[in-house]
């Protein structure tokens, strides 16, 4: 597996900064050997931290919206597919255990979002929630936050 300077590196951070769950982030949820490490916690972390984000950005765009126009604008951004997707283009499925080919990372949906989501939640840990919800912002491609 490349080193978790390779994976800063994709992230924009330097090898020297401290990224101690990014590893972890990027283990395979699927692994079938028992006792292996999973990052399902991360990932569930990751979740919580990419649904805030996108919610914060969504409600500083459509403030006085009804909840049906909130929701509407917000789960096309959170789904499982968007967020696969997302993570087999930034050359994730190449970091995770074990590494998939780009062609089979794209069949893979439950492994490529729940490896975007342990980024997040590895990002959260070692960064705190600013840079984490940066990241969601940027790889969605949001516009900036209203005040």
């Amino acid at each position: 597996m490349p080193g978790v300077e390779e994976i800063a590196a994709l992230l924009g951070y330097a090898s020297d900064d401290s990224l101690t769950n990014l590893r972890e982030a990027l283990h395979s949820a699927t692994s079938a050997v028992p006792g292996d490490q999973s990052n399902k916690p991360l990932a569930w972390l990751g979740d919580a931290v990419v649904y805030f984000a996108v919610s914060e950005n969504v409600f500083s765009r459509l403030r006085g919206v009804s909840l049906g126009e909130l929701d509407g604008e917000r789960q096309p951004l959170i789904g499982k597919i968007k967020l696969a997707e997302i993570a087999v283009n930034l050359g994730f499925h190449a970091f995770i255990e074990p590494p998939l080919s780009e062609a089979v990372a794209r069949t893979q949906l439950e492994t490529m979002e729940a490896a975007f989501e342990g980024v997040v939640g590895a990002l959260f840990l070692d960064k705190g929630l600013s840079a984490a919800s940066e990241f969601v912002r940027r790889s969605l491609a949001l516009p900036p936050l209203r005040e």
